[in-house]
């Protein structure tokens, strides 16, 4: 793991245990909140994002945009990534944080997760300097930009070493740092504010099948 990021010996070893027992839990509310979506239901609310997506600032003047193949309950991106087919990268697991990979072949596997991810060619390799978006799934995510993910941390050990302003210009702008865009359904959208450690990402914006959550500040005070 790189650098002391992900080390815990900083944090109060009890409040630690109260934020991974208080996630364990919410990930089981959400994962049956999902489970209880209706297959047609989903497909409207997937459209409907997919819309919102391509409506948002100017992504030609992207370099790469590293999405995601849905699992699950996931929102997928395929109107979108039909329209940017060119600029699109998978994220492929690479010991404990991910990698990233355009596939214009079409070759897919699936991985431990029964995910399904690019054929790993070095010719195919997108470094993280060059990806301007990042697409995030997550079971929840909150008004302050928070996300709650599956419990494997892949996207906060790798997305962490990415240097961020603290304060993202408005709107969107990709020009001087990459961006963080968290994808869900408004039942996903927790109420209050998750239970995340200061290792956790934070996501520029939210883009569900109702709305663009704006985060109402990109720090949590008291982290």
């Amino acid at each position: 793991m790189k650098g002391n990021q992900f080390k815990q010996e900083n944090l109060c070893k009890s409040d630690f245990l109260f934020s991974e027992t208080s996630k364990k839990s919410l990930r089981a509310f959400y994962r049956h909140k999902l489970s209880e979506m209706s297959l047609s239901r989903k497909k409207q609310k997937v459209k409907k994002i997919n819309q919102l997506i391509l409506n948002l600032p100017v992504w030609r003047q992207a370099r790469f945009i590293a999405v995601y193949k849905a699992f699950k309950q996931e929102p997928c991106l395929s109107s979108f990534c039909s329209v940017w087919k060119n600029k699109i990268c998978f994220p492929v697991i690479d010991g404990d944080q991910l990698s990233f990979y355009t596939n214009k072949e079409n070759f897919w596997q699936k991985n431990k997760f029964n995910i399904r991810e690019p054929v790993s060619k070095e010719k195919n390799r997108v470094a993280l300097k060059d990806i301007s978006v990042f697409f995030l799934p997550g079971l929840a995510f909150d008004r302050k930009g928070g996300r709650l993910g599956r419990g494997q941390a892949y996207y906060d050990k790798t997305l962490s070493s990415i240097k961020r302003d603290p304060k993202p210009n408005r709107p969107l702008s990709w020009n001087k740092q990459a961006l963080f865009i968290g994808l869900a359904f408004t039942e996903q959208i927790h109420r209050t504010a998750l239970p995340l450690s200061r290792y956790d990402i934070l996501m520029d914006c939210v883009v569900t099948d109702q709305f663009v959550l704006w985060p109402l500040n990109s720090q949590r005070g008291g982290e």
